[in-house]
Formats: C-alpha cells, sequence, structure tokens
C-alpha cells in the first residue's frame, strides 16, 4: 500500500455516473469525506474512496503530490523505473528536494 494513493469517488444514483476528485488524500481523511458525504447525500449519491497505484498516475499528478509532499524520493525512484516516466523524473525530485527543505 505504500505507492497507492486515495481520492474520493461518486456515483450519482439517478445516472449512474461517476465523478472523481483529482486530489489525493491519505486514506483516513478519504475514508471521514465518505462517511459524511455518504450520511449528508446518501439519497442521491454514493460516496466512495478509489485506490490509485503511483506507476497509474500521470506525470502532472505525480509532481502534483510531490508539491503537496506526499511522495518520497524512494517512491520516485520505483516511479521512473519505467521509459514513460523516466523523461520527468528530474523536475519531480527537484520539487521533492525543495518541498522537504520548506518543511523541515
Amino acid at each position: 500500500m505504500k505507492d497507492t494513493f486515495f481520492k474520493l469517488a461518486c456515483r450519482i444514483k439517478s445516472t449512474d455516473t461517476v465523478a472523481r476528485s483529482a486530489d489525493f488524500h491519505d486514506l483516513e481523511t478519504i475514508a471521514y469525506q465518505v462517511t459524511a458525504l455518504n450520511a449528508e447525500r446518501g439519497q442521491t449519491h454514493e460516496y466512495f474512496v478509489e485506490s490509485v497505484k503511483l506507476d497509474a498516475l500521470l506525470p502532472w499528478e505525480v509532481t502534483a503530490l510531490a508539491e503537496r509532499g506526499m511522495i518520497s524520493l524512494e517512491q520516485l525512484e520505483r516511479y521512473s523505473r519505467t521509459d514513460a516516466y523516466r523523461s520527468h523524473t528530474t523536475s519531480i525530485r527537484e520539487v521533492i528536494q525543495r518541498v522537504a527543505v520548506a518543511t523541515s
């Protein structure tokens, strides 16, 4: 689970359409949101947690995680093993390092 990220998703019951949040959060935060939203809007919507593996994310999503301090250099190394993402690794590494300095 260390390379898994979580976001809020919602199924609109009347149309069976699924909408997904673009923001990723820790599991505890999302679980709390799901419980609260289902209690408030459960008649018309069904909220649930959607998990996404790091290697399934697009480079801009990984950059957004880095900007929020939600990805480590170790995770970035695993992410960058594929050719599709290797070209983005340097810029994402810089973001991770900049955030680490800012929060220390």
